[in-house]
């Protein structure tokens, strides 16, 4: 976040936040005897095999990745005393990809700016009436 006032009736606000998850499953388990407290019996082994038996995917197609950037701006003009004028703008990115082709978060970091955007743009105007 970022605030910058220009004059004291006109100011900018930013809020930035980039978000990457990377998701690799390995090792699939059941659940064998739940009331037990040792962790070898209370769980029993799987493989790759009988996976699509409790319908669950492959160990493979599990893994995914997700990239998300949010950022906002916000300029804020006090037109008369009690009146302003905001704009805003909403900039997204957000891609999910079901796969283990990139593990690396920071490649998937430079990888989020090439996704293509979603922007919002909003004017808000209020006007204080007086008396």
């Amino acid at each position: 976040n970022a605030n910058y006032c220009f004059t004291p009736r006109l100011s900018l606000k930013l809020f930035v936040s980039p978000y990457v998850v990377v998701g690799k499953y390995s090792e699939f388990k059941l659940i064998n005897d739940a009331d037990n407290s040792d962790r070898n019996i209370r769980y029993k082994a799987i493989v790759d095999t009988t996976l699509a038996e409790f319908g669950l995917p492959d160990e493979k197609s599990a893994d995914f990745n997700y990239m998300s950037f949010q950022g906002n701006a916000v300029i804020q003009w006090e037109f008369l005393p009690g009146s302003t004028v905001y704009l805003v703008w909403t900039h997204n990115r957000e891609e999910y990809i079901n796969s283990s082709k990139s593990l690396d978060p920071l490649k998937n970091l430079d990888n989020l700016f090439s996704i293509y955007p979603n922007d919002i743009f909003l004017l808000k105007v209020s006007y204080w009436f007086q008396r």
